[in-house]
Order: C-alpha cells, then structure tokens, then sequence
C-alpha cells in the first residue's frame, strides 16, 4: 500500500497534525489497534466473525506497516501480537504475509509475534502456531531461517526441548533448498559468529537438515567436519552425533575426497555401534 492510498481506504488513520513531519504518513489512533487487539482475541466468535469485524482494523494496521515499515514492531505491541490466541495470532499472520513481501516488516513480525511463543514452548506447536510459521515460508523463507529457525536453535546454548527440536524438524522439511543451504551455512559460523560446543538437540536438529541434501560447498562441508572434529570428545557416545557424521558422510560421498582424512579421524572416535558403518562409507565413497 502507498502513502497516497492511507487517507482514501482508512478513516480511521489520524488527522496531519499527529505526524512526526509533513512528509510521513499519519500514525493509526489508538482506538483502532485497541479495537483490532479485542476482536483478535474474541475466541467466542466463528472465525468467519473474527475476520470480518477485524477486516478495517488490519488492513489499517498492515497500510500503516508497509508506508512506515519501522512502525511494524511498535503496531504489532500496540495489537498485543505476543499474547494473542493462536487463532487470532494467525489471522494477522495471514494478513501480514499476503499484503507485502517487505524483509523488514516480516522479521519485525516474527521478532514480536512469534519467536517468543517458541522460546517458551513446552508442549507440541499447535496447529495454529505451526500454519502462523508457514505463512511466511513461501514468501520470506530466508527471513524465516535468521530471525526464528536460527535463534531458536541458539537459545539455552542449544538445549532444546522436545517440542521445540520436533517443531524444527518439521519446519526443516518445508524449507526450500536455499533456506536448507542457509541453516547449514549459519550453523557452521556460528552464534554471534563464534563456533561453539554443539548440543545433542541442535545435533539432531542439523542432522534432519542434511538428510534433505541441501547444496553445500567444498569449504562449507571441511568447515562443518572441523567443528565436528571440536565436539566429538564430548559426543563421541551419542547416537545423534554418530547420525550426523553418517549423514554427511552418505550425502555428499562425492565432495568427501578433500575431507576424507578429516571425516575418517572423527568417525575413529566414535564409540558407537554405527563407527564401523560409518568407517565403510567412507571407503565407498573413496572408491566412487
């Protein structure tokens, strides 16, 4: 939506004088985000009631969004993103995600609406939540990977709950190629652009990754057997890790030459029962 268009579709925006200069577009009344924030959380309507009567109100906030995207988080606190219900929370995810293809707006979203609700999940992702995060895989994928998949996968030092490595794995699946190649790409560099100690879920989590074979490069895959190489004394009995060098070793058998020394002394201290299978792959993938 442009700027032009806020005063012609949306009453409800506030007069000139509330702007910061003459070239900025006004600011939404409060009344209407209180309004818009009500019927978002009114779960005893249908939800052919609740999009009807926020209709105004989100195409007012979502105008509001994309003529000032630097509004986005403040709006989104304003409607009180962070506690809406599933349902409602979805509705302004919809909204969101059809009206612009912004960066900026998206992450801002994600940041307020979203993200925090998966930092403190503790049971299965609803349905709601799930199909919230979907709404912007199709559009922003790599939005998706650096402002909620990344940072969840950081937080607590990398010490997910079930839920949370579950909801990862699913969403890993859905993610395009790129997006896949982005998760390995920021995993590999690092927190903060510091490498760190690996954490069995984060293990898991990058294992699911590369079972879907996104394209890694000859350095990026050295990189990533390096940092193995730094965290297998302390995993070198979990299954998860000895499933993660395995799959490495399996999906890019053809780019392993270079690494092949490197791959061969993190899988000789292994002490799991796939340190053999994996000792042979490696051989195999010499041979091919």
């Amino acid at each position: 939506a442009s700027t032009s268009t806020l005063g012609a579709e949306h009453e409800r925006l506030e007069s000139p004088s509330r702007r910061d200069d003459d070239s900025d577009p006004p600011l939404l009344e409060s009344s209407t985000t209180t309004a818009l924030r009500m019927h978002l959380n009114d779960d005893s309507a249908s939800a052919e009631e609740r999009a009807l009567r926020c209709a105004d109100g989100l195409q007012s906030v979502v105008s509001a969004c994309c003529a000032r995207p630097a509004l986005t988080a403040g709006l989104l606190t304003d409607v009180g993103a962070a506690e809406l219900s599933e349902a409602g929370l979805l509705l302004l995810a919809q909204h969101f995600a059809q009206a612009n293809d912004s960066v900026q707006i998206g992450a801002s979203f994600v940041r307020v609406a979203i993200l925090p609700r998966l930092l403190q999940l503790s049971q299965p992702a609803p349905r709601a939540l799930y199909n919230c995060i979907m709404t912007f895989v199709e559009q922003q994928p790599s939005m998706l990977v650096e402002e909620l998949i990344m940072p969840l996968l950081w937080h607590a030092s990398g010490h997910l709950n079930t839920p949370q490595s579950e909801l990862l794995g699913r969403l890993a699946k859905a993610l395009p190629g790129s997006a896949l190649q982005l998760v390995i790409e920021l995993f590999i560099r690092g927190e903060k652009d510091q490498p760190g100690v690996w954490s069995e879920a984060q293990v898991s989590v990058i294992q699911s990754v590369l079972t879907l074979k996104p394209q890694l490069s000859g350095h990026d895959l050295n990189r990533l057997l390096q940092q193995a190489d730094a965290n297998v004394d302390l995993l070198k009995k979990s299954l998860k890790f000895s499933n993660l060098i395995f799959t490495v070793i399996r999906s890019y058998a053809p780019q392993l030459g270079p690494c092949a020394e490197l791959a061969r002394a993190v899988t000789e201290q292994l002490q799991t029962f796939m340190k053999k299978t994996t000792l042979s792959a490696i051989d195999k993938a010499l041979v091919a």
